[in-house]
């Protein structure tokens, strides 16, 4: 008796070890990861900024005058040079007019609940909106700031715990409007988020040895 009691002793211990181990070894979720594909204005696929007269790369207009034309790197240097970060893109026919800017980003593979877009943006001459999936956030730039619009950065924040975000590819809109001259838009997007922790097989493997020891010490000790 004392030798099936010292067995049985011995695989529950071993069954908890191993799924303590396991608990141990699960992954956990690394803050602050950079999304891939959400880039800035004006920057190629490494995020290094482009030359004046360059083609954009990741923002489409997607209504207004310039919609389904291309767009290209423009210069801003009076009020706020391009630098390393961004630069300033503009279409054709922008003036008098307004113009809804696209780009898409991928969240495939992180916890929505705790991404967080960050956007600094500047724009001749106002925002009227920033939509993510074609739902409006209430973010603006008034008309009645001026030159203020485009002599620095407004920024704001989508996120954490938005309702705004999908898993996979997601859409982000900026509707914007333009009095006289040519009319530009910029911005620097950043986001951040955490993977969703999904155990690896050696994990996995762990937590069933170590449930089926469990299950044996409780069938021997019936």
């Amino acid at each position: 008796m004392k030798a099936l009691n010292l067995f049985k002793q011995t695989i529950m211990t071993g069954g908890l070890l191993l799924i303590s181990t396991a608990a141990i070894a699960m992954p956990s979720a690394m803050p602050d990861l950079p999304l891939a594909g959400l880039y800035s204005t004006g920057v190629n696929l490494m995020g290094e900024s482009k030359n004046i007269g360059e083609a954009e790369q990741h923002y489409s207009v997607v209504a207004g005058p310039d919609k389904d034309k291309p767009l290209s790197i423009t210069g801003r240097n009076f009020v706020l040079g391009n630098d390393a970060d961004s630069s300033w893109i503009t279409g054709l026919s922008t003036e008098n007019s307004t113009t809804t800017y696209r780009t898409e980003f991928n969240l495939a593979g992180l916890d929505l609940s705790t991404v967080v877009l960050t956007l600094d943006i500047a724009v001749d001459n106002y925002l009227d909106d920033i939509l993510v999936n074609g739902e409006s956030t209430g973010l603006s730039i008034s008309e009645a700031l001026g030159t203020d619009a485009f002599r620095k950065f407004h920024t704001f924040e989508i996120g954490p715990n938005s309702d705004f975000f999908e898993s996979g590819v997601n859409r982000l809109d900026f509707k914007t409007g333009n009095g006289i001259g040519p009319g530009a838009f910029r911005v620097n997007a950043t986001a951040s988020g955490n993977p969703v922790a999904v155990p690896e097989p050696g994990v996995i493997a762990l937590l069933a040895f170590g449930l089926f020891g469990l299950a044996i010490s409780r069938r021997l000790s019936a």
